[in-house]
């Protein structure tokens, strides 16, 4: 299996996850986002990078400047929306919903953002462009039921 193959499995892991604690009506933010740092240092090891879970944040908080605080605000303000709509009780279930997409979509971000970081696309402009096309297309993929690559 090629780094690539083995990075993309890592991935579709983390997106998993990001689904999984999206749906579960209980803040899992810490447990998820660790989930993501070792989702990053596991496709670091694919590529011969060593990272600890530590310098894997420092990364992961690279590509989301990269992306730009203004995008990043959006995308944090779904998250938001789901605490004001979950305890209303009716809202849950949208809360629910909308809390994996956008997990999935962060994780879906971070996982490309590494793969191609550990491939050596390192400016900014690139990891912009990496992380904000992969939240559009985790996005895309998960409301309209499509497999992320």
């Amino acid at each position: 299996m090629t780094p690539d193959e083995k990075a993309d499995r890592i991935i579709k892991g983390m997106v998993a996850t990001g689904v999984a604690a999206g749906g579960v009506p209980v803040p899992l933010l810490i447990p998820f986002m660790g989930a993501v740092a070792g989702g990053v240092v596991a496709i670091g090891t694919c590529y011969g990078v060593e990272l600890s879970k530590r310098d894997a944040w420092k990364l992961i908080r690279q590509f989301f400047k990269a992306a730009g605080f203004v995008y990043m605000s959006a995308l944090v303000g779904g998250q938001f929306m789901v605490w004001l709509l979950t305890p209303t009780g009716l809202g849950t279930p949208a809360a629910m919903a909308l809390d994996a997409v956008t997990s999935a979509a962060v994780a879906y971000a971070a996982g490309t953002a590494a793969k191609h970081y550990f491939k050596g696309h390192t400016s900014q402009a690139e990891l912009r462009a990496i992380v904000r096309g992969a939240v559009v297309e985790a996005r895309r993929n998960l409301t309209t039921g499509r497999e992320t690559k």
